[in-house]
């Protein structure tokens, strides 16, 4: 009974976090977006950026003396960074080289 409640609050959390800060992970991705008109990179920066927020909630103390958003903004910097120096290093690759 208990593992059906922690689910549903956790699912309710996930819900609010959507709720609130797609707007910002919209224009982070955008942001960082090495070509903002690709749709396809802009989507794949906001599931990453997804990833990030997730992250930052589940390690985020209250009373650490920072707010939550600064924490969040910080994960979700990270994860898209490590996502965009990804595709680079992948792209670096031509079917040459393997």
């Amino acid at each position: 009974m208990d593992s059906d409640l922690e689910q549903l609050q956790y699912e309710l959390r996930l819900a609010e976090l959507c709720e609130e800060h797609s707007a910002l992970l919209e224009r982070m991705a955008k942001r960082y977006a090495v070509n903002a008109d690709d749709e396809n990179e802009v989507d794949a920066l906001i599931r990453v950026g997804w990833i990030g927020l997730i992250t930052a909630d589940a390690n985020f103390k209250e009373g650490c003396g920072v707010s939550f958003i600064s924490f969040a903004i910080l994960y979700i910097r990270r994860f898209m960074k490590l996502y965009l120096d990804l595709e680079k290093s992948r792209s670096g690759f031509t079917k040459s080289d393997t």
